[in-house]
């Protein structure tokens, strides 16, 4: 990799994609190198002073899932520096205002906080030490028992009568939760790399654990492959199993019409059924037409026009009394 010179505003990277790979590493990398050469761009931050609710406050058991969202959130409103950079010395001429706005984001934060709580948290004189006291009691760092706890928690999740959705989710969010607490150690690109895909195919089993024994036979096709696919690939693969089961039993055997069809290809069953319901109700009406204000303009008769008026045509054999009225002409 070349070094920048104060005489060159160029900055280039030695990299050949054939010989070794991108990883997450290098691509920050190159971004930061690119950052560094850009002019510095002042942070515009949102004027805005309207409240920030989140869906979901913080409780004891969802830090998670709430830090995150609460940052996203504060971000978006050009404020998330109040909880990521140490806070400005009194002196600083740009204090008041600065303190000003933190006042805003603190409030930000504790309205988002469940009320049997939020009082143990009213007392930080800034956002940044508001959100360093809250991450430490929820945080957990990279406490190991903590890190067992989800490693075992994730091998037990089991679809049972689950959407294969809802499985997938859990498991991402205790993956996700595991990633948190224990980041990659390593610190070559290629040991980063190699750790990620021993990882990943660790997690693809726990997966594959999870799903239902009716899939069986797509996880063997799923193993038996030379290069084991990622996760969201064998994901996908086995919804499109569900997908065409789904449809499957759409087409027979599958819920009653008077039943709610569910799972993927339950729409196509339920549009069926309603189209079903729909021509059985126009055969119905058909059937039971109201013919008490017909009048037939050749004999008078009602219930009836000239068209099919028996007198004219003649009468049909299976008539009760054709015998007394007259056969049908021939030839008719």
């Amino acid at each position: 990799m070349s070094e920048q010179t104060p005489e060159s505003s160029t900055y280039t990277w030695e990299f050949d994609p054939m010989k070794q790979p991108v990883n997450l590493a290098q691509i920050l990398e190159i971004l930061q190198n690119f950052q560094n050469l850009a002019p510095k761009a002042e942070l515009i931050e949102s004027s805005s002073n309207q409240p920030l609710n989140l869906v979901e406050k913080l409780n004891d058991k969802n830090y998670a899932i709430w830090a995150p969202k609460m940052s996203f959130a504060l971000d978006g409103r050009g404020r998330l520096k109040h909880i990521t950079v140490a806070p400005l010395k009194t002196d600083d001429p740009k204090y008041i205002k600065w303190r000003q706005t933190d006042s805003t984001v603190i409030t930000w934060i504790l309205e988002n906080i469940e009320s049997d709580i939020v009082n143990q948290y009213i007392e930080y004189p800034t956002a940044w030490d508001l959100w360093k006291g809250i991450e430490a009691t929820y945080g957990f760092g990279k406490d190991p028992l903590q890190i067992y706890d989800l490693t075992v928690k994730a091998s037990e999740i089991k679809q049972g009568a689950q959407s294969l959705e809802k499985v997938y989710s859990q498991l991402q969010a205790v993956w996700k939760e595991i990633d948190r607490r224990r980041p990659n150690p390593m610190k070559c690109p290629e040991d980063m790399m190699i750790f990620t895909q021993i990882q990943q195919q660790n997690r693809l089993y726990q997966f594959l654990n999870a799903v239902n024994e009716e899939f069986d036979a797509e996880k063997q096709d799923i193993l038996k492959t030379e290069h084991l696919p990622s996760i969201e690939e064998a994901y996908a693969q086995i919804r499109r199993e569900v997908a065409r089961k789904g449809i499957m039993k759409g087409e027979g055997g599958g819920p009653s019409l008077g039943e709610s069809p569910s799972g993927i290809g339950g729409g196509l069953a339920a549009t069926r059924a309603v189209a079903v319901r729909s021509e059985n109700h126009q055969l119905s009406s058909r059937t039971y037409e109201d013919k008490s204000q017909l009048r037939c303009t050749y004999c008078g008769g009602t219930k009836h026009i000239f068209e099919g008026c028996f007198k004219r045509i003649g009468y049909h054999e299976w008539w009760p009394d054709s015998r007394k009225r007259g056969k049908k002409p021939p030839g008719k």
